[in-house]
């Protein structure tokens, strides 16, 4: 995004971390979007309304270097919807890789590997479901934590942990009360095979729950690039302990195609299969999108089918975008 405002700043660093820090830059950014979305299939049947909507969000970061010449950054990113604001606090160690504290959107790990398939707007789930969500991606996925990245041997590595998966995100000084389950923690590598066009993506972690029956999983991914097209397979595993729940598998297949540098269109599938059940979850969406300077118009349009594992249970949703970046 683009920057709002740019101001140097020297005497702020202090407040970051407790060691002094040298030429802190602050800088704010924006996005505006609009968005128009229909829906329609049996599981959205009681949906209403105009249909017009509109998200926003203001993101604040600043960084700078210590004393011993290791890099230090804060960003605070305030959404229209509280529960999407999210903070972090990165230091950059060199060779030594980077260590973030994050609040609220804990990325990495097996998180930032739920979905890697080409798309040009959103992925083949979005907006799909009011009554049940489709349980297609298998991440870990917790909202405070840790992260740390690092590139060894031209692969990327993170790895996320979580000391208490039900953490809520207290001012400094706070708790967390009595907490809401065990720890989670998982490892993702991304390996781009040497200029081939060709990605191995990988993961594994475990979901820390209240009862102390934890959920397992696994990513297995691959992308190719020839030219203007990428193709991509994926597929997550999820060994659920929890009593009354049973395992689930995800396949994903994806192609996108770049008519130009602006213009982009895709088509994913997403299939899962519940232990137990007969009716595999289907799950298909088209999307394109534009870019022009600051603006992006895109649109999508997504369909479950045997939805949430329902013989005959459908939702349809169709978004149409304009993006501003500031």
């Amino acid at each position: 995004m683009n920057k709002m405002k740019k101001l140097g700043l020297t005497a702020l660093a202090g407040s970051m971390v407790a060691i002094s820090a040298q030429a802190v830059e602050m800088s704010v950014s924006g996005t505006a979007v609009m968005t128009y979305v229909s829906k329609s299939g049996s599981v959205d049947a009681t949906d209403t309304g105009s249909g017009f909507g509109m998200n926003k969000g203001i993101g604040v970061s600043g960084s700078g270097e210590l004393d011993n010449g290791w890099g230090v950054s804060l960003y605070h990113g305030f959404q229209n919807d509280a529960a999407d604001t999210t903070s972090s606090l990165t230091i950059n160690l060199g060779d030594m890789g980077t260590i973030a504290y994050v609040q609220a959107d804990l990325e990495g790990g097996a998180e930032g590997l739920d979905d890697v398939m080409p798309t040009a707007d959103e992925e083949p789930t979005n907006g799909l479901g009011t009554t049940a969500a489709p349980t297609s991606s298998a991440a870990s996925g917790v909202s405070t934590g840790f992260v740390y990245s690092n590139s060894i041997a031209g692969a990327s590595v993170s790895i996320n942990y979580s000391p208490d998966s039900g953490s809520a995100t207290p001012d400094g000084g706070g708790t967390n009360g009595a907490g809401g389950g065990d720890a989670s923690s998982s490892i993702g590598i991304t390996y781009p095979v040497g200029d081939s066009g060709l990605t191995i993506f990988a993961a594994t972690g475990t979901d820390g729950e209240a009862d102390g029956l934890n959920h397992d999983h696994t990513v297995l991914a691959a992308t190719y690039a020839m030219g203007p097209v990428t193709v991509g397979v994926q597929r997550n595993e999820l060994d659920d302990e929890a009593t009354g729940n049973v395992d689930k598998e995800a396949t994903f297949y994806a192609i996108s195609f770049a008519v130009n540098e602006d213009l982009s269109i895709s088509y994913g599938r997403q299939d899962t299969e519940l232990e137990g059940s007969a009716n595999d979850q289907e799950v298909t969406g088209i999307s394109i999108g534009y870019s022009m300077g600051g603006m992006t118009i895109k649109a999508h349009s997504n369909k479950s089918d045997n939805h949430n594992h329902v013989a005959g249970a459908t939702s349809e949703h169709q978004e149409i975008a304009v993006a501003f970046a500031f």
